[in-house]
């Protein structure tokens, strides 16, 4: 989305600047005085739009930096503990199966509803 409004505001920032150029060389016949105010006028309307333009960049690196901070945080996460071998995870709370499902350490087949193994404790 911010991509797009990006996209937007660049080519408004064009459109704007040809304006700006059309105006000074228009109003340049009417007087010199005449068309550097226009043209202080068409760089004022200009500047809200390029500064829309970088923060919308600023906003998509911060992004990134977040998702990076995320990804890297739930890495950790993962490296301070490591799986403990033959040990029955405890089912996560209020996770239960929808149909019946087949558990993964011994191969049973479990009735829906059921958030452990019937045979070894497992969870779903």
């Amino acid at each position: 989305m911010k991509s797009v409004l990006k996209i937007i505001t660049g080519i408004l920032i064009i459109v704007e600047a040809v304006v700006a150029i059309f105006g000074f060389f228009g109003t340049l016949a009417q007087g010199f005085m005449a068309a550097l105010i226009s043209l202080a006028i068409s760089i004022a309307l200009l500047a809200p739009l390029v500064a829309i333009w970088l923060l919308l960049s600023e906003v998509e690196a911060l992004e990134v930096k977040v998702n990076y901070l995320e990804n890297e945080h739930r890495r950790k996460d993962i490296l301070e503990t490591p799986p403990v071998p033959n040990e029955i995870p405890t089912a996560q709370k209020g996770r239960t199966a929808i149909t019946s499902w087949t558990c993964a350490k011994c191969g049973t087949v479990n009735k829906a509803n059921t958030s452990n193994c019937e045979n070894c404790g497992s969870a779903y």
